[in-house]
Parts: structure tokens; sequence; C-alpha cells
């Protein structure tokens, strides 16, 4: 059994370290406190637990003994696994899970991310006693991550996943180009044009150049995308500072992105986005809005501007409160939307379009939780059913939602995010609209698709 490691740190990413020792590369997850204490290139002591399944041997790393003990009796609560014991560390050191616990103080707990409210009454009626050693008399508070140059290495760390900017033509001194490779063979490319600046159209989109596909006498042509946004641009010398909506943009087009570059089918009509069902095409794009919503995703990438201070956790969870604040009544009121629309689309006889009133009026008594007043006239301005393309296709909003959470919960479940992403890449990326979107999914999940992770992100416990 490997207890600890000694040897030279050479790579450092956003959840692992890779660490050589007599020439052989150990990957170590960690906790971002942990990794920001590792320095690329200097040597390095780490404490470690392998973790032994039937499909991998995974290490984790730890700092002191206390933190690697805190790890392994927090795995003995029933449901409670790796992954979801390294989440726990990311949130709070050792003291401050062992006084939520002994305390009783299941709240913060359930600021873990993947606890709810059944896990965290589970976890102080199992540890209280195990872990009242651990506890100090403070109130928790979440310290800092520590910020040396791991910054600057997590952005090595994406140059390495294949990413390389090229010098081309470009419509604006603004516009950047990279290349996406793959063991050394470029694979597609894209044009980031991400500022905001006068005569530009406003919004963002990402949309195709050109399409996978491979013609008659063998060539194949790669995909080329491009990403326009309105993000704000660098002012007085500085660096640009993007709001938390600005990388939400960000990701959810990247998203979009993926899944065009990554494809490997070579008809161009179902290659990257093309084909690809109206009901599922924003599952890659909201499926990368997750990662906005981890604090350590969050914490590695955002630093106070004088301070260098990564994100207080504090704040964090007053975003998260404010995204899921009457996400309920959001969600309901999706539902009447989408349903108002398939009932008016799906009626045999068109003269009976003019009774859109009564019939919004019936799905709103089925499940509106605030009914409107009686002169409201909403449908008047509905235009996403009537001049926006989304007609009797409206609900693909929420579904795409579900799907997408759906499948991020496949990583959140996985203690091997690698393997898991590998399947993510061949079962839905990859294969565009080359078959359906219900197929693809059902060859990543192995089932249908699923409700309860969706809830579970927007803030719902569903075992209250």
């Amino acid at each position: 059994m490997i207890v600890s490691l000694r040897g030279t740190v050479i790579d450092i990413t956003t959840h692992h370290a890779v660490i050589e020792c007599a020439g052989v590369g150990y990957q170590v997850l960690a906790t971002p406190t942990t990794l920001g204490h590792l320095t690329r290139g200097a040597e390095a002591f780490i404490l470690v637990t392998m973790i032994v399944r039937e499909e991998s041997q995974t290490l984790y790393g730890f700092l002191d003994a206390a933190t690697r003990d805190m790890f392994a009796t927090l795995q003995t609560v029933s449901g409670l696994g790796p992954k979801l014991a390294l989440a726990a560390q990311s949130v709070y050191t050792t003291p401050e899970l062992a006084h939520a616990i002994t305390h009783g103080d299941t709240k913060t707990l359930q600021k873990i991310p993947g606890v709810g409210k059944r896990m965290a009454e589970r976890m102080v009626v199992d540890l209280k006693d195990k872990v009242a050693t651990y506890a100090a008399p403070e109130t928790p508070t979440t310290a800092a991550v520590p910020h040396t140059d791991t910054y600057e290495q997590v952005l090595e760390a994406l140059a390495s996943l294949g990413f390389a900017e090229k010098t081309v033509p470009v419509w604006h001194k603004d516009v950047r180009y990279f290349e996406l490779e793959q063991n050394g063979k470029t694979i597609g490319g894209v044009y980031m044009d991400l500022y905001a600046r006068e005569g530009k159209r406003g919004g963002a989109w990402m949309n195709d150049y050109k399409g996978r596909r491979r013609f008659a006498d063998g060539t194949l042509q790669l995909p080329t995308a491009y990403l326009v946004c309105n993000f704000t641009p660098p002012v007085g010398g500085k660096e640009a500072r993007l709001r938390h909506d600005e990388i939400l943009t960000l990701f959810h087009e990247t998203g979009h992105g993926l899944h065009h570059l990554l494809t490997q089918v070579d008809e161009l009509g179902v290659s990257g986005i093309n084909g690809v069902e109206w009901d599922a095409v924003e599952l890659p794009s909201q499926f990368m809005e997750n990662f906005v919503w981890e604090y350590d995703v969050l914490a590695q990438m955002s630093a106070h501007e004088e301070t260098g201070a990564a994100l207080p956790k504090e704040l964090f969870d007053k975003m998260l409160a404010a995204k899921n604040f009457q996400r309920g009544l959001f969600l309901v009121r999706q539902m009447e939307f989408a349903l108002f629309d398939m009932t008016i689309y799906s009626e045999d006889n068109e003269g009976r379009l003019k009774n859109w009133p009564q019939v919004l009026d019936s799905v709103r008594k089925e499940v509106a939780v605030i009914q409107p007043p009686e002169y409201n006239r909403f449908a008047l301005s509905f235009s996403h059913i009537f001049a926006g393309g989304y007609s009797a296709g409206y609900y693909s909003y929420a579904w795409a939602e579900v799907l997408s959470a759906d499948a991020y919960a496949a990583f959140e479940e996985s203690d091997v995010a690698a393997a898991t992403g590998k399947r993510f890449w061949q079962e839905i990326l990859a294969v565009g609209g080359s078959r359906s979107a219900a197929e693809s999914f059902k060859a990543f999940r192995g089932r249908e698709p699923s409700i309860d992770a969706l809830l579970r992100h927007s803030g719902f416990d569903n075992a209250a």
C-alpha cells in the first residue's frame, strides 16, 4: 500500500497533481488547498491514500495525517465515497468539519456539493463521536486557497489539453484563433471574438464556420467554429475583469464549441452540431455551466485584484443561494410556457387557436402557483413560439436542463473523472447527429434520463 510520495511535481491542474518518483509519474487527486502548496518543478512530500476499485486505483493526497485520517473517517458513512469526502475537505478544513459534525450543524454540512439534508444528518449521527478530537471551538470559516503560481500552472494545464494559439488572418485585433490538437495532430479550430466594441452585434453565440466532412477523394475537412461574445473589454492597460455571468456565458458557448470540434463523424449533415435534435442541442452547453457553480473551479480561476485572495466561500454560498432563490417558481413557470405552447400547436382545428386565452387559463389552473390578473395578455408577447423558432418546442429549454444535469451527475458519482469524460466524448460529443440524442444519452448514462440531478442542483432536497 502506498502511504506517501516524495518526488518532483511535474504537473498541476485544478483537481490533481502529477508527482514523479524514481521515473514514475503518480497522479494524485487533492483539494485546492493541498494543490496550492505544491510548485511545478519543485520537490514535494505528500501523504496519500489509495482507493482501489474494480476498474481503477486512485491516489488521494494530503498535507498532514489528520486530514488523511478525516478523509478515511468520512467514508465510513454509508453512501459517502471518496469523491464526496474530497469535496467536503475542499470546502472545509478538518477542524471545521469536525466542529460542524460534533455540533450537529447540518446546514453547514449541506453547503458541501453533493450533500443533502439526509446525508448531512447521517454524517452527524455516524461521525459525532469519531471526529470530536479534531474539532476546534471557533465557528467554521473557510480559509482562502493559497495562490502561488498555481493559477499560471492551471492555465498551462489547459494548454496541455491541446489548445494552441495560431496566427491567422482575423477580422479584428481582438480576435484570437486556436487549434485543438490530439496526440500532436490538429482535429479542429476555433475563432474567439470575446470583447464588446462599437458596431458589434450584441449577445453571445457559437456557430460553425466549417463542419467535419470527408470528400470523395478521401481528404478530410476539419471542423472550425467561431465563438462570439460581448464581454467587458480591458480598460486602462489592465486585464479584462469578467463578471460571473460572463464566465457562465463563456463556459456555455464553449460547450457548443466542443460539441462541434470533437466530432468524429465524417458526414457533414450529421457531424458536430449538425443534425442534433432541437431538444438536445443545449446538452453540452448547459453541461459546461455546471463547472461555474463549483467552488473549486472558481477559487482557482479568480483572485482579488489587489490581494490575490481566492473567492471567499461565504460569498460563493451567497451566489449559489441567489441562483436558487425562487427556483421552484421559475421551473413551474417554464412548465406553464411549455404546456401552453404544446397545447395550442396540438389543436386539430386551427380555428380553435383563437381560443388561446382559454387554453392558457386552463394550463395555469393546472400548474401555476401565482395566478396573474384577468387582463394579463402574456401570450401576445410570447415571441419564442410565434416568431422565434420554438413553435411546439419550447419544452426543450427545461428538457435540456434535465439532460445536462443528469450527464454532469455522472461525473459527480464517478471516482475516475478521466474515464467518465472519455465516455462523454465518445457517446455524446463525438457522434453528433449520427444517431438520436436519446440513444446517445442512454449509451452514456446506461439508463433513461432522470430529473433527480436537476432538482438537487436547483437546491431542492428530495429527502425532505
